[in-house]
């Protein structure tokens, strides 16, 4: 007998020993029912582990953007009491930040509004994100939960979002604090496109956290620096250059490329991906946005080619909280960001002008550009010295080991 079987023997043993029995044997012939039910196999169980809900998605075939129309009319037909702080414009009850209010029982018109500022084209953005989006055009008193619970719940964001690491830091990190004053590129691999590429060279403005993607079928010096050269031409010329040391990007041709721009090209560590975090954590956000994508349009993996530009403008048009939330696109180009909650109530009025009209108010326009974009450098400058100077506190905080002299220490 096994000890197994022993000690399970003993126990019964240890228990029966309370009780006054005798021990009586039972032919199987005479104990069927006994010894049927004895091997009666039980039924399969299933339990609901986790249960989703279906939310819709803005490019089902059967998805109703709302309109104005359908707003003033959940606003006219509400049964709740209408706020005291309302105004009313163009037909519609707006806050005084200028939001328009949505009623508290109009829930259809939240989720669909929710959906076009989370999904599709807006990117599966974070929550904090997708409220901040949505607070600037549309109000409602449980809005802020009501989005937290919207983004837990899809399916998409749940399938690509994953968990991270937090390596111990080298230093401080090499940060520009105008626009162009560094340009960070790597090269990221997602798979055999449809149109042949493999891999996507993400180059990025360190100051404004502006983008640019560029699809490549390997990862050649060649490509890497006719991608820099397309930046300098339609984006003017960054003051240097940074990303880590592989073969194709530290050789001669990108240092001919540095050395013809006039701009230093500075390496990271070897072997430390952290060092150069900003365009490794941007490689995994275009992972996970294409992920996410793929899924709610139902493409299959090889078409992220047919996607990319979309990304690319999801992610430059989103505000970002370091950089009091202001848009990479506004940062870097003074242009107004364009998420998609805002595009379906756009105004498309024509203004008629006259030639000379049109030459002043295109003086007045690049004055007011110009002095946009110097305010938002400021801004931005801020709020990027206050975020950083908390990331170094608080990394700094906790108590130090107490070595002594001869004691073995592993360092990492």
């Amino acid at each position: 007998m096994s000890q197994t079987t022993l000690r399970k023997v003993l126990g019964w043993a240890v228990r029966l020993s309370a009780y006054n029995y005798t021990c009586v044997h039972i032919r199987g012939t005479d104990n069927v029912w006994a010894d049927l039910l004895g091997r009666w196999a039980p039924p399969p169980t299933i339990r609901r582990l986790v249960r989703i809900p279906a939310l819709p998605s803005a490019s089902a075939d059967d998805f109703e953007w709302p309109s104005s129309r359908d707003i003033a009319k959940a606003q006219n037909e509400t049964a709740l009491p209408r706020p005291k702080n309302l105004q009313k414009s163009n037909g519609l009850w707006l806050t005084s930040t200028g939001a328009i209010w949505i009623p508290d029982d109009s829930t259809d018109l939240q989720l669909r509004l929710c959906v076009i500022a989370h999904t599709n084209a807006a990117g599966h953005r974070g929550s904090r994100t997708t409220e901040h989006v949505m607070c600037k055009a549309y109000h409602w008193s449980t809005q802020s939960a009501d989005i937290g619970e919207f983004v837990k719940a899809c399916i998409h964001c749940l399938s690509t979002t994953g968990g991270g690491k937090m390596p111990r830091r080298f230093g401080p990190a090499f940060h520009g604090t105008h626009r162009n004053d560094l340009l960070q590129f790597d090269y990221i691999d997602l798979g055999t496109g449809s149109d042949g590429a493999n891999y996507v060279l993400m180059m990025r403005d360190d100051f404004s956290d502006y983008k640019w993607f560029f699809p490549f079928a390997d990862t050649s010096a060649a490509n890497a620096a006719t991608a820099i050269i397309d930046w300098c031409a339609a984006l003017g010329v960054p003051k240097s250059l940074m990303s880590d040391g592989p073969t194709h990007l530290r050789n001669e041709t990108i240092r001919l490329v540095a050395k013809g721009l006039k701009v230093p090209h500075h390496f990271t560590l070897p072997y430390c991906p952290w060092s150069n975090g900003a365009v490794e954590r941007l490689g995994k956000e275009l992972v996970r946005t294409c992920r996410a994508t793929l899924s709610e349009l139902q493409m299959r993996p090889e078409e992220w080619p047919d996607i990319l530009p979309i990304i690319q403008s999801t992610l430059n048009n989103t505000p970002s909280r370091h950089r009091g939330n202001v848009a990479p696109i506004t940062a870097f180009l003074g242009a107004d960001p364009t998420p998609p909650i805002h595009t379906f109530l756009r105004s498309s009025t024509v203004t008629s002008m006259t030639v000379s009209e049109v030459q002043a108010d295109h003086i007045l326009n690049v004055d007011k550009l110009k002095s946009l974009i110097a305010d938002l450098h400021l801004i931005v400058s801020e709020s990027l010295k206050k975020n950083r100077q908390k990331a170094r506190e608080a990394a700094s905080r906790g108590e130090l080991p107490k070595f002594e002299v001869g004691d073995f220490v592993l360092v990492a």
